[in-house]
């Protein structure tokens, strides 16, 4: 038992070997998933109202062995789940940024894509595994320290790099 939270990142195929589950189970009290979280295995697609078509079976994968792990275990040896990662410009479908037809989408649109998108995400996680998840990581490496560039947002010689960048310039209004 921790006064806080240890833990590492893992996927759900280390978990499915009783060795290591067990070997987790001794040392860590937190788990982040290695890649399952991330938007690059929940968003499969934009229908042709702009909505987004998610399938969480991939991340409810590792979500559901840490939850049947924990309903065997005594309270002080429960593991929690840090959700990684909601916003990333990296592991995050082309898609995710364009409309229906492949343009890429305003600020206004967007900022409705990502609240649509972070709403579903954890309300999804919320109801089917309540309180597994302790905290998310919402904006992930929007930050680039070694660029030299003012501000430290994420260029590469000073070209925007990413699709977040391209729709909202400099502003760091997605990460708000």
């Amino acid at each position: 038992n921790y006064d806080f939270k240890v833990g590492a990142a893992m996927t759900a195929d280390l978990l499915e070997n009783k060795g290591k589950m067990e070997l987790v189970a001794k040392h860590y009290n937190s788990l982040t998933a290695g890649n399952e979280m991330k938007p690059d295995y929940i968003i499969k697609g934009v229908d042709k109202n702009g909505e987004l078509i998610l399938d969480f079976t991939i991340p409810d994968k590792i979500l559901q062995t840490i939850w049947d792990y924990n309903k065997t275990a005594a309270k002080e040896d429960q593991i929690q789940m840090r959700g990684h990662v909601l916003c990333w410009h990296s592991q995050t479908p082309e898609c995710f940024f364009k409309d229906a037809n492949g343009r890429l989408l305003d600020k206004d649109a967007m900022n409705k894509r990502l609240e649509s998108y972070i709403k579903q995400v954890t309300e999804h996680v919320q109801t089917k595994y309540p309180g597994l998840v302790y905290c998310w990581d919402v904006v992930n490496e929007a930050i680039q320290p070694s660029d030299g560039e003012v501000g430290g947002l994420r260029v590469v010689n000073g070209e925007v790099e990413t699709f977040y960048h391209q729709i909202y310039g400099s502003s760091n209004e997605y990460i708000v």
